[in-house]
C-alpha cells in the first residue's frame, strides 16, 4: 500500500515486542527513580550570600564599626561579584552581610570571602572575643524536625537523654547536626582571687597556659618491648573540678603555687544561651538538619526509628519525647497529592474518552499520564532533580497536556481501523504518518514558551529552574508515548469489529461463570493466607471488570448511537452557519 508513514512509528509497530520490554523497562526504572530521588520540601539552591560575624566584648558600637568592620570591608569590596555588602554594628558585635551575583560559584565567593577576611585580620584587634567567622546562609540548615524532651527531671537529665539522642542520629548518612537547644552546659569554673594572684606573682596568661595544658591529651611516642612496639598516650583531659586543685603554676621568679591556692575552683555549668519551652514548660529541644541533598523523609523516618528505639528499650518510661516541626509530613502530604492527581486524572481522561472511543482506546489515551511520568522520574538522577514541591507542581500542571498527544494518535488509528480498508498494522502507520508531523509541531509550540524560563536569573530563576525542565521533559516524554507506545498498543489491542469496539459483543455466560469462580477461589485462598491486600484488589479489579461489561458498554453504545451523532451534526450546522458572509470575520473580531 502506497501512504505517507512516520519511520520511528512504523519501527515500533513492526518492533512491538521490544517496545513492550521497552515499557517494562522504563516502568521500572521509573519507579525505582521515584524511590531513590531525594525528597524535599524546596528545591535545593545554593544562595550566594555569606555573614562574617566577629565579637569583641567591651566595645562600643561606634569602636566596633571603627576597629572590625571598616577593615573586614574594605578587603571585601575588592572582590569581583559582589552585588550587596551591608553591615550592623551593634555592642560587642559586627555583623557583615556579602551578598554575590547569582552567578558566581558559590564555594568560590566563600573561598574569596575567607581570604578577605584573613587579610583585614592583622587591623584588627589582637584581643577579639571571637575570630571572625564566615557562615553561609543555606536552605538545609533549617531543621527538619525538632525532639523535645520533658518530664519528671531536672535540665542535667534531660541533657544526658538529649545526648544520647544527639549522638544516634547525627550518625544518619543524611544527617549534618542534631543541635541541642535549651541545656545546661557543664564548665568548671575557676573563681581567682585578685589579692592572692598578685601577691603570689601569678598572672591571667599563667593561669590560662597551665590550664590549657592540663587539658591536652599528646601522644608520648612509642614503647620497645622488644618483640613489640606499643604507643603511648599521656591523658590530660579535665573532667573533675579536683583535677585542678593541685595544678602547679609558676610565676615569674620560678616558684610554684597550687591553683587552688589562689582561687576557688568549683564544677558549675555555663550562663544559659538558649531556652526552649513546649506549651509554656521548659523543654530541651534537638533541632535535625540534613545534609545538603540528602532525603527528608527518609532521614526524618530513620530519626523517629531511633526515638522509638531508644523509648521502648533505654530510657524510662516517665520520659516524654514530643516531635514538632517534621517537615517531611509536608512533603509526604505533596507526593501523596501528586499520587492523588495522576490517578484521578487518568480516571478522568478514560472516563471522558470512553463515551468517544471505548474503554480500550480511552485506556491507551490515559496510560500516556503514568508512562510520561515514569520517564520524567527515569531522566531525574541524571540531572541531579530532586522531588520537591516546584516539581510535583509541574508534573500535576502537565497531566492535563500530556493527553493530547495521544488523544490524536488514538483517534486516528481508531478512525483508520474500523475503516475496514487496511490491515491494523497498515491501518496504524498511516494514521501515525498523517498526524506525526502536526504533533510534534504542536509540542514543540507547547514547550517554547517555557524555554525562556531556564534563562531566568536571580534566586527566584534558581528556584522556577526546575519547573520548565520538568515539565519539558513531561512532554517530550508524552510524545515519545504517543508516537512509539500508542500504535504499538493500538495494533495489538483494537478490534477490527467496529460493534465490538462500541461494546455490542456478546456476553459468554459461561466464560463468565468460570470467571467469577476463578476469581473468588483466589479471593478466598488469599484471604486464607493472609494476602488481604492482593485479594482485595483482586476483586476490586474483577468488580470493575463487570462494572465495564455489564454497565459502561451499554451507556457507551447509547451514547454512540443517539447522543454523538447529534452533537457532531450541532457542531457541523455551527461551523456552517458561522462561515457564511461576514460572520467569520464578526467571529475573529469577538475571539480578538
Amino acid at each position: 500500500m502506497n501512504f505517507k508513514e512516520f519511520k520511528i512509528s512504523s519501527l515500533s509497530i513492526n518492533n512491538r515486542t521490544t517496545v513492550y520490554l521497552l515499557t517494562v523497562l522504563i516502568t521500572i526504572i521509573g519507579i525505582y527513580s521515584y524511590i531513590t530521588l531525594p525528597k524535599e520540601s524546596f528545591p535545593e539552591v545554593e544562595i550566594p550570600i555569606f555573614n562574617v560575624v566577629t565579637v569583641y566584648a567591651g566595645a562600643s558600637p561606634a569602636d566596633i564599626e571603627n576597629v572590625i568592620t571598616r577593615p573586614i570591608e574594605q578587603e571585601l569590596k575588592g572582590i569581583d561579584g559582589i552585588d550587596v555588602i551591608s553591615s550592623v554594628s551593634k555592642q560587642a558585635t559586627s555583623i557583615i552581610t556579602v551578598e554575590f551575583q547569582t552567578s558566581k560559584d558559590k564555594l568560590v565567593a566563600q573561598q574569596e570571602v575567607n581570604d578577605a577576611v584573613d587579610k583585614a585580620r592583622a587591623e584588627l584587634p589582637a584581643q577579639l572575643t571571637q575570630e571572625p567567622q564566615v557562615s553561609d546562609f543555606n536552605l538545609d540548615d533549617q531543621p527538619i524536625l525538632n525532639i523535645n524532651l520533658s518530664g519528671n527531671f531536672d535540665l542535667v537529665e534531660l541533657k544526658e537523654f538529649a545526648d544520647e539522642i544527639q549522638d544516634r542520629i547525627e550518625s544518619l548518612t543524611d544527617v549534618n547536626e542534631a543541635e541541642i537547644v535549651g541545656a545546661l552546659e557543664r564548665e568548671i569554673q575557676i573563681n581567682v582571687d585578685l589579692q592572692k594572684m598578685q601577691a603570689a606573682g601569678i598572672t591571667f596568661n599563667s593561669i590560662s597556659t597551665a590550664v590549657t595544658n592540663k587539658n591536652m591529651t599528646v601522644s608520648a611516642g612509642q614503647l620497645d618491648l622488644g618483640t613489640m612496639e606499643r604507643s603511648v598516650r599521656v591523658d590530660g583531659e579535665i573532667e573533675e573540678a579536683s583535677d585542678l586543685e593541685n595544678l602547679i603554676i609558676k610565676n615569674n621568679l620560678g616558684d610554684e603555687v597550687y591553683l587552688k591556692d589562689i582561687a576557688q575552683i568549683q564544677d558549675d555549668f555555663a550562663d544559659r544561651e538558649s531556652y526552649a519551652s513546649l506549651y509554656g514548660e521548659p523543654v530541651i529541644t534537638i533541632n535535625v538538619k540534613k545534609k545538603s541533598g540528602g532525603n527528608l523523609i527518609e532521614t526524618s523516618e530513620a530519626s523517629m526509628a531511633i526515638l522509638k528505639d531508644l523509648q521502648e528499650n533505654q530510657f524510662p518510661d516517665e520520659l516524654n519525647i514530643t516531635v514538632t516541626g517534621d517537615r517531611s509530613q509536608d512533603t509526604k502530604d505533596s507526593v501523596s497529592n501528586l499520587f492523588n492527581t495522576v490517578i484521578l486524572g487518568f480516571f478522568f481522561v478514560v472516563l471522558v474518552l470512553m463515551f468517544i472511543m471505548g474503554v480500550q482506546n480511552a485506556v491507551f489515551v490515559g496510560l500516556a499520564i503514568p508512562l510520561s511520568t515514569l520517564i520524567a522520574f527515569s531522566v531525574m538522577p541524571v540531572i541531579d532533580f530532586s522531588i520537591n514541591t516546584v516539581v510535583l507542581f509541574a508534573l500535576i500542571l502537565g497531566l492535563g497536556i500530556v493527553v493530547d498527544n495521544a488523544i490524536v494518535i488514538v483517534e486516528n488509528i481508531y478512525r483508520h481501523v474500523t475503516k475496514g480498508e487496511l490491515s491494523k498494522m497498515d491501518a496504524a502507520k498511516k494514521a501515525a504518518g498523517e498526524i506525526a508531523l502536526p504533533v510534534i509541531t504542536g509540542t514543540l509550540t507547547t514547550i517554547a514558551p517555557f524555554f525562556p524560563l531556564l534563562f531566568w536569573g536571580g534566586i527566584i530563576g534558581q528556584f522556577m529552574f526546575y519547573l520548565p525542565v520538568t515539565l519539558i521533559l513531561t512532554l517530550v516524554a508524552s510524545l515519545l508515548v504517543a508516537l512509539i507506545m500508542n500504535p504499538v498498543f493500538a495494533v495489538s489491542f483494537i478490534s477490527e469489529d467496529e460493534e465490538h469496539i462500541n461494546g455490542d459483543d456478546s456476553h459468554n455466560n459461561t466464560f463468565l461463570w468460570i470467571a467469577s469462580a476463578v476469581v473468588g477461589a483466589l479471593a478466598v485462598i488469599f484471604y486464607l493466607t493472609g494476602g488481604m491486600f492482593v485479594a482485595n484488589i483482586l476483586i476490586f479489579l474483577y468488580l470493575l471488570w463487570l462494572l465495564e461489561r455489564f454497565i459502561l458498554k451499554p451507556l457507551i453504545r447509547k451514547f454512540n448511537e443517539s447522543a454523538l451523532p447529534k452533537l457532531q451534526q450541532a457542531y457541523h450546522d455551527a461551523i456552517k452557519w458561522i462561515l457564511v458572509g461576514f460572520r467569520p470575520w464578526y467571529t475573529l473580531v469577538s475571539a480578538v
